[in-house]
Formats: structure tokens, C-alpha cells, sequence
């Protein structure tokens, strides 16, 4: 079927399904534990191809299983408004566990997914809910850094519940791999802390054994799968022209022949097949029950411990507000720190969040101070799964890439920090988490050009523009402890996708709200802060987010005195703001006067205000000195842009 499906579709990609067919079908019918009618079962083992091109695989073993995934889709294969899309994406059909295509997305994806699993295990180490999480990958896969990232981290972690399936074909899409692939993979790995094991293609009862030995390894295992791409095919097995194309009808047609399939008809599945899987799937459902047997047997000898992991897979803590801060007590603060406190607040009643940092906790505030990191404590591997922060290392990539695993495993919250100029190395990660729509929080600190000394490197320019442009993320930069309160409320208790929080390395300065002001403002994404209360309408209409709200307000004071009515609009959102009603958008925006943007980013207001606006912005890259200093030299004080509003004025 898989070559039909691309035949059909005029495009995609029949080797490495060719080549991988017997692993997965040895695979899946005698390890994967998993049930088609229940295939959100929290306890089944996982299988990502992180190798997406290979899809039609994966879609001819669920319609093969029983997934609800009928013949019709795959003659659909990679067309408008089909099930079958070119690469697996999540959420679309019942069995894909995690959208992949972006190579080593996937293999990163699924150490956060074991080691999620490790440590709800590590919780309950006597319930019978211990699984694997399986993995399929190409040279391709290896050759990205991210997943060199993830490799050095599950081996550091000994996730013994990994075993990854490495399609050792020796083919790219230009050609052979070693055009640009070279290295001893073994090696690679053995030093990274993996078990490696060797298997043959086509050799059912070699395949079965040596997977059988990588579950009773105590490492990650790798298993190197030798293959040969577009297996069976009489002209192409072998060549990387059934890398990325149909192999075409006429080699279809001979390879059929080849194999000695009986009947030449396209998606032709003889019943034999369909009576064998039909046995198959039966001895899964087998299981199914007996593991629901042992887990009620489990649950009636610990009733406490049976109700806190209903709870925990349940997600009821993270329903759990916040305490009302007493604002008289609020003193100034950079928002990483306001943010590091309300970390350790939320930490004690939500049990599901779980927190890293890429070697910047003490810069990022991100350690829950009341937990230990994982794999560091305890006699042995499983009690070191305990912790609730992780020490990513200086590992940027890897650390997005697995937060997102963390998250589509079900049951952690995960956050993780780094300096919001650092998210350019996680971008294609968050991008994924904002396509599978996946509840992960970034703790983006120092900000802007005020993070001062370090210089234009570490200085982010363009950065908060780039992120609002991701489709499904949303991006909040609080300007006080109010805001980066409401920002992770939002984050726990709103947010329908990752939340990315911009919070600053500098103190900003406390300033006073208005009367009427509720904390439930800031979840508009935009509220009024200052108003002169004129009352003969505003001449001056100031726009600003983050550390830039207060000096705002310093320069709206300033216009007041001198009786221009001015008024200051704080937006710590504007996702959360655009979707807002349209009457309280345009109670916000429909004023009459100057409107001036003050943001200390690259970021282009005038959809919000309009091209006549006076937009403070910086549009190029910082430099090495102070913050305060470069605050005057980029103009970036209330007295600068006092008199940028007055010329303009």
C-alpha cells in the first residue's frame, strides 16, 4: 500500500518505507503494546517516526490495525482535506503520536516523552503503568544538531524505556550518505551513554530477538537497522531516486511482479492479511485487559496513591488559581524576578508543572526551589525521576524540542528558560508546539538592549516581532508583578497553545494603577495604566509593553503637567488583545490624537495605531555598555521620548 499511496499521489516517499516495513511490522506485532479502540490509553507504549517522509508506513499500519483510518484515506494520501497528510501530523487521526517532517524533531520529541514516562513511574514505582517509547530514523535524523542535542541528554538520563530503530540505508536525497555523513554511529552513541545493537533486514525471528534484548538493557538502546531503501523494487532497491519520488507505474508494476504479489490491483490487501491482523489485534485487546486487571488490582491495594495519579493525569492542580498579592507590599523588580516567585507560589499546588533552564536557572529564575533535578538523586535510576527541574545544559534546541515531547506525553506542564535572545537556536521547536497546539511555557528573559554589558549578541532586536509572527503562540511581556501574574495564569489556566513570557534582566520601576484597576485587565492582553482626566479628549495616546509601560507613564506625566491629556494604553498581549471583542478593541484604540508605540524592539505597531504614529522603536543591532546608557543613547528615556512627542506634536 505504501507504494501505492505515492503512486497514486504523484509524490512522496517509497523507499524508506520499503526498507523499514519488517522491523515495523515485528515492531508492532510483537512489542508495541497499544489498543486501536482505546488509542489514547495513557499507558501504552509510544511509536514516532521521526522520519515523517516515511508517513505512508505509519498510515498503512493503523488502517492495518484497526485505527480509524479506512482504505479511502490512503488512496487520498497527501490531498486537501484528507487524513492522510505528506507528514504525520498530531491530533488529525487517532495513533500519531506527534507531527514530524523536520528531521530530529521527532527523536527529540520522544526523550521527553521517556522521561516523562520515567518519572510518573518514579512516583508510583510499584504500578503496573512502566512502557517504552519507540522510535524509527534515518541518517537524515542524525545529521541535525538538535538531535545530537537529545542523544548526549538521554543517555546522561539513562532512559533505559527508549529504543530507537536506526534505518541504516546509506542514502540521501543527492545520494549516498556519505557525501556528507561519515561517522562512526556506534561509537557516537556508546560514548553518549547508548546500548547499540545491529539487525537485519527481511530476517524476522534476527529482528524479533535483538529488540527483545534492547528492553533489557539499562541505557537508551540504538538498534542499527540494516536495510536497503526501496527493498523489493528490481531497479531502484538501493538508489536514491526512491528517496523522494514514486518509483513510477511501470516499476511498480515490476516490483509487484518481483515480490510475487498475487494480484497487481492498486491497495490490493488479500484477506489472508486481513484475517491475520484481525488474530493479531485480538492479542492485543488480550492485553489490554489483563493490564486493566493488574491496574484495578493495584488501585484497591493503594487507595491514596490510586487518587493522586488520577489527579495528576486528571490535571486538577492546574486548574488552581493564584493568591491575590497584596499590592502594597510590591516593591521594584526586574519581571524575571517577580516571575521566580510566582514559579515557587505556583510550584507548591500544581503539581504537573515542571521546570529547566538551558544552563541559566540562576539568571532565569527558573529552579523550583522545593524540588531536585531529575537524575542526580536517589540510589538508583528510577528514584532520581523524582525531581521537578531539569538541567538541559547548554542545549537550546534539544530543550524545546523535548519540552514539546513533555508535553504531548499528557500529564507535566513543562517550562523552560533561557535569554530571549537565545530563541532563535528553538524556533523550528516552537513552531511545532504552536502547529500541535501544545501547552509549554518559554521563560525568555533579559529582554531587550537593557541586558547592557554582553553587547549586541545577547542584545534581542528583532526577536519579539518574530515570535508574534508564529501562528498559535501567544507572547507576553509583562511590565510589573501584576502582569507576570496574570501572564502565568494565563499560561496555566487559559492558554490553548505555548506561551512565550518576555520578561526583563533590569528593575522595573512599580507604578501606580488606577482606582478601578482589576487584575482580570491584563487577560484583555491591553487596559489603560494612565490618564491625565482631562476630560476635553486626549491629544497624546502612548502604547507600550514591558519595562517601556513605566517610562511611558513617566513621560505622560510629564505632557500633563504642560496640559496635554495624555493617556497610556500597557499591552502585554497583543495575541491575547486581537482576540478580543471589537467593542473592547475599539474602546481601547478609538482615540483621537497622537498615538505613539514605545516597545524596545523592531516591532511595527502600525497595524494597531495606524502609519501616523510616532513608533519608538529600535531597528537596529545594540552595543556593549550599560543599560542605562544605552537607554540614552538609543532614546529610550522618558526625557528622549518627551521630546520625540513634542516635535512630532
Amino acid at each position: 500500500m505504501c507504494v501505492d499511496m505515492v503512486e497514486r499521489a504523484k509524490s512522496g516517499h517509497p523507499g524508506a518505507p520499503m526498507g523499514m516495513a519488517d522491523f515495523v511490522y515485528v515492531l508492532w506485532k510483537n512489542f508495541l503494546r497499544f489498543n486501536p479502540q482505546a488509542p489514547d490509553w495513557m499507558f501504552r507504549d509510544r511509536f514516532i517516526m521521526s522520519g515523517g517522509h516515511a508517513s505512508s508506513l505509519l498510515y498503512s499500519m493503523l488502517h492495518l490495525w484497526g485505527y480509524e483510518l479506512p482504505l479511502d484515506e490512503l488512496k487520498k494520501f497527501r490531498q486537501w482535506g484528507s487524513l492522510t497528510p505528506g507528514h504525520p501530523e498530531y491530533g488529525e487521526i487517532p495513533g500519531v503520536e506527534f507531527t514530524t517532517g523536520p528531521l530530529g524533531q521527532g527523536l527529540a520529541a520522544a526523550v521527553g516523552m521517556a522521561m516523562s514516562a520515567k518519572c510518573l513511574q518514579a512516583r508510583f514505582p510499584d504500578a503496573p503503568i512502566k512502557h517504552n517509547v519507540f522510535v524509527t530514523l534515518g541518517e537524515g535524523d542524525l545529521m541535525e544538531g538538535v538531535s545530537q542535542e537529545a542523544i548526549s541528554l538521554a543517555g546522561h538520563w539513562c532512559l533505559d524505556n527508549l529504543v530507537v530503530l536506526f534505518d541504516q540505508n546509506n542514502i540521501t536525497i543527492e545520494g549516498p550518505a556519505d557525501l556528507a555523513f561519515t561517522e562512526d554511529v556506534r561509537a557516537g552513541f556508546e560514548a553518549r551513554g547508548w546500548a547499540v545493537k545491529k539487525a537485519r533486514g527481511n530476517d524476522h525471528e534476527h529482528i524479533e530477538n535483538v529488540i527483545s534484548g534492547a528492553l533489557f538493557e539499562y541505557y537508551p538502546t540504538l538498534i542499527i537497522c540494516e536495510t536497503v531503501i526501496g527493498d523489493g523494487s528490481p531497479n531502484k532497491a538501493g538508489d536514491s531516486s526512491c528517496h523522494g519520488a514514486p518509483l513510477g507505474v511501470d516499476e511498480v508494476r515490476a516490483t509487484k511482479r518481483a515480490l510475487k504479489w498475487s494480484n497487481e490491483k492498486n491497495f490490493f490487501v488479500p484477506d489472508q492479511v486481513r484475517t491475520r491482523f484481525d488474530e493479531l489485534k485480538n492479542e492485543k485487546f488480550r492485553q489490554y485487559r489483563q493490564w486493566h486487571r493488574e491496574m484495578q488490582i493495584w488501585r484497591d491495594k493503594n487507595p491514596n496513591d490510586s487518587r493522586v495519579l488520577s489527579n495528576l493525569l486528571q490535571g486538577d492542580n492546574s486548574e488552581k488559581t493564584i493568591s491575590a498579592p497584596d499590592c502594597s507590599k510590591i516593591s521594584s523588580a526586574a519581571t524575571r524576578v517577580h516571575s521566580g516567585k510566582i514559579i515557587q507560589e505556583l510550584s507548591s499546588s500544581n503539581a504537573q508543572l515542571m521546570g529547566g533552564c538551558a544552563d541559566l536557572a540562576p539568571s532565569c529564575k527558573t529552579i523550583i526551589k522545593s524540588s531536585s533535578f531529575i537524575g542526580l538523586e536517589g540510589d538508583g535510576v528510577e528514584s532520581g525521576f523524582i525531581g521537578r527541574n531539569i538541567h538541559y545544559g547548554v542545549r537550546e534546541h534539544a530543550m524545546a524540542a523535548i519540552m514539546n515531547g513533555i508535553a504531548v506525553y499528557g500529564w507535566q506542564l513543562p517550562f523552560g528558560g533561557t535569554f530571549l535572545v537565545f530563541s532563535d537556536y528553538m524556533r523550528p521547536a516552537i513552531r511545532l508546539a504552536a502547529m500541535m497546539q501544545l501547552r509549554v511555557v518559554y521563560v525568555f528573559t533579559h529582554d531587550s538592549f537593557w541586558v547592557g554589558e554582553d553587547g549586541p549578541t545577547h542584545q534581542p532586536i528583532e526577536h519579539l516581532p518574530a515570535l508574534r509572527l508564529i501562528p498559535g503562540i501567544t507572547v507576553i511581556r509583562p511590565a510589573n508583578f501584576i502582569e507576570t501574574e496574570m501572564a502565568w495564569k494565563w499560561a496555566l489556566t487559559e492558554a490553548n497553545g505555548p506561551v512565550a513570557l518576555a520578561l526583563s534582566r533590569q528593575t522595573i520601576p512599580e507604578f501606580e494603577l488606577p482606582d478601578d484597576f482589576k487584575p482580570e485587565q491584563v487577560l484583555k492582553g491591553a487596559y489603560e495604566v494612565y490618564n491625565s482626566g482631562d476630560g476635553g479628549g486626549t491629544k497624546v495616546n502612548f502604547l507600550a509593553t514591558g519595562s517601556e509601560v513605566s517610562t511611558s507613564i513617566q513621560c505622560a506625566q510629564k505632557l500633563s503637567d504642560e496640559n496635554i491629556p495624555t493617556r497610556v494604553v500597557s499591552v502585554p498581549s497583543v495575541e491575547i488583545f486581537k482576540s478580543q471583542a471589537e467593542e473592547y478593541i475599539s474602546s481601547i484604540l478609538d482615540h483621537d490624537g497622537l498615538w505613539v508605540s514605545v516597545e524596545a524592539s523592531s516591532q511595527d505597531w502600525s497595524s494597531l495605531i495606524g502609519r501616523n504614529a510616532l513608533m519608538v522603536r529600535i531597528d537596529h543591532f545594540g552595543a556593549s555598555a550599560p543599560g542605562s546608557i544605552l537607554a540614552d543613547k538609543f532614546g529610550f528615556t522618558a526625557e528622549a521620548i518627551y521630546k520625540k512627542v513634542k516635535n512630532k506634536l
